[in-house]
C-alpha cells in the first residue's frame, strides 16, 4: 500500500495495463506482472505451510484481493473522499490501509 502511496505513476501504469493486456505494451508488461505474481505467490504458499497463514485460499486469490483493493483506493480516492469529510486524504488513505490489512489478515466476521 505503502508502495502505491509513493508511485502514483505505478497505479496509472496498473490501469493502463489492465486497459491493454491483450494488445502492444500491455502484453510485455504483463510478463513482468506475471513473474511478480509467480513469486509472490511462491512466498504465501511458504507462509501456508508453516501455518502462518489460511491454506484454504490460493496465493494468487490473497495477491489480487490485496492489489484489486489497494489500487482502487489509488485511482478512485478522490471520489470517496466525500465520505471522510473530516479527514485529509493522508489519514483517510492510512484509515483505509489498516481497515483493509484488518481484513484481509482477520477478515470480516465478528470476533
Amino acid at each position: 500500500f505503502q508502495f502505491l502511496a509513493e508511485n502514483p505513476a505505478f497505479v496509472r501504469l496498473a490501469a493502463w495495463n489492465s486497459l491493454e493486456r491483450d494488445e502492444g505494451t500491455g502484453a510485455a508488461c504483463a510478463h513482468l506482472g506475471d513473474a511478480l505474481m509467480v513469486q509472490g505467490s511462491e512466498r504465501i504458499a511458504s507462509a501456508q505451510a508453516q501455518g502462518a497463514i489460511r491454506d484454504d485460499v490460493p496465493g494468487p486469490h490473497i495477491i489480487m484481493t490485496f492489489l484489486s483493493a489497494a489500487i482502487e483506493w489509488f485511482q478512485s480516492s478522490g471520489e470517496y473522499m466525500r465520505l471522510f469529510p473530516d479527514m485529509t486524504p493522508e489519514e483517510a488513505g492510512k484509515a483505509y490501509a489498516e481497515s483493509l490489512q484488518k481484513i484481509l489478515m482477520e477478515g470480516i466476521l465478528p470476533r
